[in-house]
């Protein structure tokens, strides 16, 4: 997600440091424009024979969703061991793919520790999906692949869980879908303005949103239309998203069951992996989800 600030902030390549005004160089005068493309960039493209050979090892299932427009989307299944467990749609931040070690391993704790059958896919234009980026299509395919978890689950409860850029997608099938049985929100944003702010400051330059990207990430807003159970978790030295974007999510949501949880000291990307959010998720699903040797 460092990489997603970096790009904006006239496609600086720092790693998982930290950007700061500070940092950045002298940036050229005239408008940023913040479009589809670089809300997403960069994009990471991956062969989807890779996709199809890493299945065939362990127990996850490759799976292919066509997109009402053809697009092939590409995920990956992780059947619980447990019968009758809950299903969980994760939806991953920017800069990542299915394929990524480290996306792995904090699904991984949904499926592996949690027991919970997990499906995840790579939004279109990036990781082994095809098509090329556009938010307004990624967010139909969201809801696709809900509707694919739903038919998989066949009357069980299918949980939503998105981490940062993942969030604008977690909150659009949450608010569209009835249905969901709870949300997970990790570092989420409220909406892009915030962010576009934040750069411009950087940058001493006006940002300029487009239209589609201003439309397509209103958390708050779609929250507006979520009753479900809700859990929001958010590093309060987040220097990616500011935790204030995640209060506002919160405080936005309709839900009667939520819970927030700030996360003492932690950045942007060391909040989702501490103790205390592991915690919490594990309660949140516990609580609304739990799994027993009966699948109840």
């Amino acid at each position: 997600m460092a990489v997603w600030i970096a790009s904006v902030l006239g496609g600086l390549m720092l790693g998982q440091g930290v950007v700061r005004a500070a940092d950045v160089p002298s940036a050229p005068s005239g408008v940023l424009h913040f479009d589809d493309a670089r809300l997403f960039h960069p994009a990471k493209r991956l062969p989807p024979g890779v996709w199809a050979d890493a299945a065939k090892d362990d127990s996850r299932q490759a799976v292919l969703l066509t997109a009402s427009d053809g697009v092939a989307l590409r995920g990956w299944f992780y059947p619980s061991p447990v019968a009758g467990a809950p299903f969980v749609v994760t939806f991953h931040g920017n800069n990542e793919t299915i394929g990524d070690a480290w996306t792995q391993a904090r699904d991984g704790f949904l499926y592996a520790q949690l027991n919970l059958n997990l499906l995840t896919f790579d939004y279109r234009g990036t990781g082994f999906s095809g098509g090329a980026i556009s938010l307004a299509k990624a967010r139909a395919d969201a809801l696709a692949i809900y509707d694919l978890a739903t038919k998989k689950a066949a009357g069980r409860p299918v949980y939503v869980v998105g981490w940062s850029l993942g969030s604008v997608f977690a909150s659009h099938v949450a608010a569209s879908r009835p249905a969901v049985a709870g949300l997970v929100l990790l570092d989420p944003l409220a909406s892009v303005d915030a962010l576009a702010t934040d750069v411009a400051r950087a940058l001493h330059r006006p940002v300029k949103v487009a239209a589609s990207v201003k439309d397509g990430t209103r958390n708050a807003h779609e929250l507006q239309r979520f009753h479900g159970p809700l859990l929001v978790v958010h590093g309060t030295a987040d220097e990616v998203i500011p935790i204030a974007e995640g209060r506002a999510d919160f405080a936005a949501a309709a839900s009667a069951d939520k819970t927030f949880v700030p996360v003492a000291g932690k950045g942007h990307v060391a909040a989702i992996w501490s103790v205390q959010a592991d915690n919490a998720i594990a309660a949140f699903f516990a609580r609304h989800a739990p799994v027993g040797t009966d699948g109840k």
